[in-house]
């Protein structure tokens, strides 16, 4: 039997048949949904629960046509069209197996776009029939430079335990892969076991590797913490070490990263991070640093969080420090908020402190918050008014509820002369009055604010993770996720880094010993280029992977490793 995506043209022998199936169902397998197949094939079957293992011409004719979209030019068209086909689900694999097979008759981009759509649906259904033709890719694929790289990537999240032989064949061949040798870690990562750990160790010790390669390397490393911590797992072993003391700032990044996933269970590591600070290291690292720092709640942490936020420090800096305070509502960082709050020169800064204000049970910031609401710069004035809305349900804030009522009253009434600050004002008045509750509240400036400080610090190290796995397969040059036009490289001058106090760090990719600026010099960030700018049209696999990889991030909170074994203890002499 044969099945289509067409129901409406079932013949009435097909509809009987179908109704059989479903009494199958019902019958055979109570209360989760899989067919029970009469050739007696297990649970593990990929067909089960598939009525049809053979599609019929339309769904066949279907399939081929939306394999054929993978090099449109258009990127939604693209995405749309891996979409459809991962709701396909099993009747696909076959055919995109066959596409990523297909050497000679199947150009790069559509050979990628089909190991990203196999990829999506070995994931969500556990159907891993095409895990030959990854190995297969990874092993032997040298006509792109993507593919072997794509392949690695999609073992890495099927947990393929059989990939580490398949990947220490590639990484032993002469091809020159760069991406392929950046992605192998990530997927070493993701599979967590003893013969992924010595390939990875084999490859750290590579003197030759690229910035993004070893910064690549690095991160991997954390996520086995008996190989990259030191005995006691507070501080960093050998090869982290050796990472965060080179000059090439990916490295550093990936260290102190690798670092931060090691400890992270285990919730170790304050000592060293307070070290890196008082090093006066690079802003990324600074940044990183406070971040592993805000995962220890004493009042030592917020005060030193407090004395970023408000100290000679580049904005993106205190910025960041000051979103790491918000969710603490810790009273240490009383006054040092309310001077940020009236001095900042940065508004963006300035709405951080409110927000973070508005978490601390006392009148005095109470009474800041309130004063805000008349605040001059509109970012400000809906962070007042965001902040005064988590006050329901605090009896001691009554009054304070009362009076952030009257006042935003006031300012509608007086007619807001912002849009979007005016729809935070409602919003806020109908939490304040109890006729809303759960409420998304609209951003008002350029950046995600009220959004990224709702971030727990494990979100925030994981979206750090992710980006830095990005930067080092070559994603951060993609910046425009619509269409594949792109600012020619040639025309942008080389930039030094952009800090993302949105929960992470953008770092421009390359090899670079350049300096940069400490102190209170300003952040150099990557421009939208001069008018005239010429575009390319280039990259659309990489687009497609960063597609995929914002949809679903390569690490979550589950791959974060458990802290290392403890040592077994030597049997004293009355033992033995």
């Amino acid at each position: 039997m044969r099945g289509s995506i067409d129901t409406v043209r079932l013949t009435p022998s097909r509809r009987a048949s179908i109704a059989v199936a479903a009494l199958c169902v019902l019958a055979g397998h109570a209360g989760r949904g899989a067919v029970a197949h009469a050739d007696g094939a297990d649970a593990s079957d990929p067909a089960n629960g598939v009525f049809f293992r053979e599609p019929d011409k339309a769904t066949r004719d279907r399939i081929d046509d939306l394999i054929s979209q993978a090099t449109t030019d258009s990127v939604t068209a693209r995405r749309r069209a891996r979409g459809e086909l991962e709701s396909l689900g099993y009747w696909s694999v076959e055919p995109l197996a066959g596409v990523i097979q297909a050497t000679k008759d199947r150009d790069a981009p559509t050979r990628c776009a089909s190991i990203l759509t196999i990829d999506a649906i070995g994931e969500s259904t556990g159907d891993r029939r095409a895990i030959d033709a990854l190995r297969d890719v990874v092993v032997r694929e040298d006509s792109s430079p993507y593919l072997a790289a794509f392949a690695a990537l999609a073992l890495g999240r099927w947990r393929d335990v059989a990939a580490p032989a398949s990947f220490r064949k590639a990484l032993a061949a002469p091809r020159v892969l760069e991406m392929l040798h950046a992605a192998v870690p990530f997927a070493l990562a993701r599979l967590r076991t003893q013969d992924a750990a010595d390939v990875l160790r084999g490859q750290i010790s590579d003197a030759g590797a690229t910035e993004p390669v070893q910064s690549a390397r690095l991160l991997a490393l954390g996520f086995f913490p008996d190989a990259a911590l030191a005995p006691g797992g507070a501080a960093p072993g050998p090869d982290l070490a050796a990472g965060l003391a080179s000059r090439r700032r990916g490295e550093q990044q990936g260290a102190l990263l690798g670092f931060m996933v090691a400890t992270a269970r285990a919730r170790t590591g304050k000592d060293f991070f307070e070290r890196v600070l008082a090093a006066d290291p690079v802003p990324e690292v600074t940044a990183l640093a406070l971040l592993g720092l805000a995962a220890f709640d004493d009042a030592g942490v917020t005060d030193r969080l407090a004395r970023a936020a408000a100290g000679g420090g580049p904005d993106a800096i205190r910025e960041f420090a000051c979103d790491l305070l918000v969710p603490r509502g810790d009273p240490a960082a009383l006054e040092t908020l309310l001077h940020v709050s009236r001095t900042a020169p940065s508004r963006r800064l300035v709405a951080s402190s409110v927000l973070a204000l508005g978490n601390i049970d006392s009148p005095e910031a109470r009474d800041a918050v309130i004063e805000r609401l008349q605040h001059k710069a509109p970012l400000v004035r809906a962070a007042a008014a965001v902040a005064a809305a988590g006050w329901v349900g605090l009896v001691p804030a009554a009054s304070a509820r009362d009076r952030a009522v009257a006042q935003i009253d006031a300012r509608l009434g007086h007619g807001e002369a912002d849009a979007k600050v005016r729809d935070v004002f409602q919003l806020a008045r109908a939490v304040l009055l109890g006729e809303r509750h759960d409420v998304k509240w609209p951003e008002t400036g350029p950046d995600p604010l009220f959004a990224s400080v709702r971030q727990t610090q494990r979100q925030r190290m994981l979206r750090a993770v992710n980006r830095h796995v990005e930067r080092s397969l070559d994603l951060a040059k993609i910046s425009n996720p619509q269409t594949d036009a792109e600012l020619n490289p040639d025309d942008v001058p080389a930039m030094t880094m952009d800090l993302d106090t949105r929960g992470g760090l953008d770092s421009v990719p390359g090899n670079g010993d350049l300096p940069v600026p400490q102190g209170g010099g300003s952040l150099p960030t990557l421009p939208l280029g001069s008018v005239g700018s010429s575009r390319t049209s280039a990259w659309p696999e990489l687009r497609d992977l960063k597609t995929e990889l914002t949809r679903r991030p390569y690490f979550t909170a589950a791959d974060l490793p458990l802290p290392p074994a403890a040592p077994t203890p030597s049997p004293s002499p009355s033992q033995k």
